[in-house]
């Protein structure tokens, strides 16, 4: 309702002009700088980063190179920093890398936990069969339990093979080469 004491002067001829050209701005938004000039980057926001978040966040990360992963959450924040790790991984399984996530895991229902497709020693031996030799005189005692994820991470590790836990060989090459120097050389 407009005050008595204010006179809006808007006749026909302001009406017209001001609907053409509210008109042309909707038809041609962009040539009028209407709106601010975007980015390629598609940004994208995780919510819930268990296992099957990591993985469909793997997946944006692949489908397109302006894929930028901004923000991620969950409930535990253990599995923020677990996905963050795998994210950010130096060395990817090949069936993550291959997306052949039913080589190990059947997205509908499981007997083994974590959507397995088998027990882990027979899913890790389909592709690492010739692991654990037939005769072994010695093995470790973990593969031969096929507890397998115990040192390896199934999915990524910033050390090579996927350890869980970088090898750490410099102190026994240190001593080696400490007991190496007292042997005489000169005989």
């Amino acid at each position: 309702m407009a005050d008595e004491g204010t006179t809006t002067a808007f006749n026909r001829r302001d009406f017209c002009k001001t609907a053409a050209a509210a008109s042309v701005a909707a038809v041609f938004p962009g040539s009028l700088g209407v709106f601010a000039r975007g980015s390629d980057a598609i940004k994208v926001g995780v919510i819930g980063c268990g296992g099957r978040g990591t993985g469909a966040t793997l997946d944006c990360l692949n489908a397109d190179p302006g894929v930028e992963v901004v923000a991620l959450g969950d409930l535990v924040p253990d599995r923020v920093e677990s996905a963050l790790e795998k994210l950010k991984s130096k060395f990817v399984h090949t069936p993550v890398k291959t997306e052949e996530c039913t080589g190990c895991h059947n997205p509908h229902t499981s007997a083994h936990g974590k959507l397995l497709a088998e027990s882990p020693r027979a899913i890790c031996l389909k592709c690492h069969e010739g692991i654990i030799p037939v005769k072994a005189v010695s093995s470790h005692k973990v593969a031969l339990e096929g507890n397998c994820v115990a040192c390896h991470d199934p999915h990524g590790s910033n050390n090579k093979g996927n350890l869980v836990k970088a090898l750490r060989l410099a102190p026994v090459v240190d001593r080696l080469n400490e007991v190496l120097a007292t042997i005489p050389t000169d005989f």
